[in-house]
């Protein structure tokens, strides 16, 4: 549906008015990803996020559903209101946020907030305390299966060939050539322990930076809620890592394979600053939650696993339009081998979280 159609239908359910047409304050703007959003702002009036599913109708009512069910909880009462909902034109409506993601927040300031870590490791843990059994049947039904399928990242269908570009494909070569990366990959699905509510894409895109209106203190918003589920808290936990961890390696100006070990020293991101996040997400998440040290050993351990496999994932997003793999997608590559390998280490040495103690 085209931003004409976009409007036509907001026009003829009355969520804008003509005004906004005729006065030239209107602006939409479209970004083309899994749904195709629409950002509709306009001067001094109302303003909406519309997702548009390219092909699956079911996300939009699934998506409207969570809004509708953590919205009934008074920790989640904070969500964008849904305004509209169309499954048959596949069209979600929502209250836009006034808010940046964090990864554009991060570029724009050139650093990584605490406060901002912090505040996403607590919203997880606010998040992880629903427990399946809290979640009606109805919905329950909705939101079953883990939704982790490791093994998808090596052994791709035959779609790959026509959809991928030249640099994932070899990716994909490296990876099958890795005897040892395969079967850790393989080994994660039976390590998955779903039992809560999850996000199940937590990446900075999907965390919005927020002001309270009063003392303008910081505050994130978790956003993007169509493949939320009951899963493993570790696959969000590790998902967050990851985040802090890929703009770490991100930051590095690597420059030739053979030189990538001295490149990662120029970091323009400091690995111990990348740790202090990572730990002030993790003390936060922690300290909203009651775990004794052999739960929060064994959590710390499929979380850091879950690092390896989203460093997969994040190297396939890197070289997505590449025509060949790239040095900080192999990097990625490498360095989730690594983790798969000896998540305990990662944990000290990449995380920097002690794993004994707290």
């Amino acid at each position: 549906m085209a931003e004409e159609n976009i409007v036509r239908y907001l026009l003829q359910n009355g969520l804008l008015s003509a005004r906004c047409i005729v006065d030239g304050s209107l602006l939409i703007a479209t970004r083309y990803g899994r749904n195709i959003t629409f950002r509709v702002t306009t001067s001094g009036g109302p303003a909406y996020l519309v997702k548009q599913t390219r092909n699956c109708p079911e996300e939009i009512r699934r998506e409207a559903d969570v809004y509708a069910f953590l919205g009934s909880r008074h920790a989640w009462s904070d969500l964008p209101i849904v305004v509209g909902l169309d499954p048959e034109a596949g069209l979600l409506v929502l209250e836009l946020v006034d808010g940046e993601d964090l990864r554009r927040h991060h570029a724009k300031v050139g650093r990584c907030s605490a406060s901002h870590a912090a505040s996403s490791g607590r919203a997880l843990a606010v998040l992880h305390e629903i427990s399946e059994a809290e979640i009606p049947a109805d919905l329950q039904r909705v939101l079953s299966g883990s939704g982790l399928h490791p093994a998808s990242a090596y052994q791709p269908d035959e779609r790959i060939f026509a959809q991928a570009s030249g640099g994932m494909i070899e990716l994909v070569s490296l990876m099958q050539a890795d005897a040892q990366l395969c079967a850790a990959l393989d080994e994660l699905e039976n390590k998955c322990m779903p039992g809560v509510f999850t996000h199940r894409d937590i990446r900075w895109e999907n965390i919005l930076a927020v002001r309270t209106p009063r003392r303008g203190k910081a505050r994130v918003q978790i956003v993007d809620w169509e493949t939320a589920g009951i899963g493993d808290r570790a696959w969000d936990l590790g998902c967050l890592f990851a985040e802090y961890l890929s703009y770490w390696l991100g930051s590095v100006p690597f420059t030739t394979p053979k030189s990538a070990a001295d490149d990662v020293q120029r970091a323009r991101y400091p690995l111990g600053a990348t740790q202090h996040r990572i730990t002030n997400a993790w003390d936060a998440y922690a300290g909203r939650l009651t775990l004794d040290d052999n739960a929060r050993v064994k959590l710390l351990r499929r979380a850091a696993s879950y690092v390896g496999l989203r460093f997969v994932q994040r190297a396939m997003e890197i070289d997505r339009l590449s025509t060949t793999c790239s040095v900080e997608a192999v990097c990625h590559l490498q360095v989730a081998a690594r983790i798969l390998a000896a998540p305990d280490d990662a944990i000290e040495v990449l995380l920097g979280i002690t794993l004994s103690g707290n």
